[in-house]
């Protein structure tokens, strides 16, 4: 009995080692056809051996995960150089599975292939940042269109977890809080644009990069409306506004050696982005009362150095009703001048006109004394009458506006009043 056990032992081991040469020689075979530029047929022995890790020699279960690793990316760069979109798709993931590849690579490494596998993963990070990009960019345009963006946010979040295990820049750590901030989680993005920040001021590019206005955009976007830090959301864009003044000079010491035409992208992209974030400034002064003088102030140095903005004296003129209504008017007339096919100075000037007349129709009402009742009856009428051409105009450059509409009806009705 004992010597029949023995040899179903001695059976079972010998079976149990040509099972383990079998492996690894898949794993050899596998390495093989990739020196051979064989991917497809590489990737199959190589999976084939991965499928049962614990029946290969130790250092075979480091060279199969590593050489799976470059096979994929093998693959992935022959579909981009022959443009083979079917192939692009089978393996629209290769960047995420040759990041897992590498990571048990090195999980299981005894040491021998320590800097070619830090290499690989330093090579694939630029990969794993520019699939994450785009995957925070459809996430972001399904979510401006109504649908669902989670999938893709979730993938983003995947891309991006793993670049910033290889190395945390200003770029990964900004699309991750964007990741996080569709996902709806405020808090945790909020600390990855500060992050980003932070990282850039400390290791600025060669090139000033302006998109870095966005990430001072959108932090102040978090502090108003999540945190409901009106004030800290001004120190942020006001912050932003002086990092990009710094960033511009950092620039013209550069752009001479750029291509004109690169030139004149950068000069656009810069006042682009310095726009935005002056832009939220001056609406965030606007929602806060004790700011007031202050977003004077800030309008005034705006519209010195954009003159010829429509939207700037409008909102400009907006603002100065509440303290001075002759500029106010002025104001808007200055912004018609600019481009009399928008309504929107046409239809403020209206209701200025409007109010007035109403406010001084309500005190004749009430006045006993008959010369100062048909003074402001008169005063009256005369606000309507020249409320009443605005409301025309800004309803013939938009015939939908309904407000604009009630206004001319009422109008009419309180004129006819005055007919005898």
């Amino acid at each position: 009995m004992a010597a029949h056990f023995k040899g179903s032992f001695l059976i079972l081991l010998v079976l149990f080692s040509v099972s383990l040469k079998a492996q690894d020689d898949k794993v050899t075979s596998g390495i093989s056809a990739f020196e051979k530029g064989a991917y497809e047929e590489a990737l199959f022995d190589l999976e084939q051996a991965l499928s049962y890790p614990e029946e290969l020699h130790p250092e075979n279960v480091t060279r199969a995960y590593y050489y799976r690793a470059l096979t994929r990316l093998g693959l992935i760069r022959q579909a981009i150089l022959f443009n083979d979109h079917e192939m692009m798709s089978k393996y629209e993931l290769a960047f995420l599975e040759v990041y897992k590849d590498l990571i048990s690579a090195r999980e299981n490494d005894d040491g021998s292939l320590k800097e070619k596998i830090t290499f690989q993963l330093n090579d694939l990070y630029n990969g794993l940042l520019q699939d994450g990009m785009r995957a925070v960019n459809l996430g972001s345009d399904q979510q401006k269109n109504g649908t669902d963006p989670s999938g893709a946010f979730k993938l983003a979040e995947n891309y991006l977890t793993a670049a910033l295990t290889i190395r945390g820049t200003y770029l990964a750590h900004d699309l991750m809080a964007q990741v996080l901030s569709g996902q709806g989680h405020d808090h945790a993005a909020l600390e990855h644009f500060e992050i980003s920040i932070v990282l850039y001021k400390k290791e600025r590019p060669g090139k000033p990069d302006f998109l870095m206005a966005y990430v001072f955009y959108r932090k102040a976007l978090i502090e108003r409306y999540t945190l409901d830090k009106p004030a800290l959301a001004l120190f942020t864009l006001q912050e932003g506004q002086q990092f990009m003044e710094g960033e511009y000079v950092r620039w013209e010491l550069v752009k001479t050696m750029a291509e004109p035409a690169d030139a004149d992208k950068e000069e656009r992209k810069y006042q682009l982005a310095l726009a935005d974030l002056k832009n939220f400034e001056l609406d965030l002064l606007m929602s806060l009362p004790e700011e007031y003088d202050q977003a004077l102030k800030r309008f005034e140095e705006t519209i010195d150095e954009s003159p010829a903005n429509y939207d700037l004296l409008v909102t400009y003129a907006s603002l100065l009703e509440h303290s001075d209504i002759n500029r106010a008017i002025e104001t808007y007339i200055l912004a018609i001048n600019l481009d009399d096919g928008k309504e929107l100075a046409y239809f403020n000037l209206g209701v200025i006109y409007y109010s007035h007349g109403k406010q001084f129709y309500e005190q004749a009402g009430a006045e006993s004394d008959e010369f100062r009742y048909l003074e402001l009856l008169a005063k009256a009428k005369a606000n309507f009458e020249i409320s009443q051409p605005y409301f025309e105009k800004a309803m013939e450059i938009n015939p939908d506006s309904e407000e604009a509409m009630l206004a001319l009806k009422n109008i009419k009705i309180i004129l006819g009043l005055f007919d005898p």
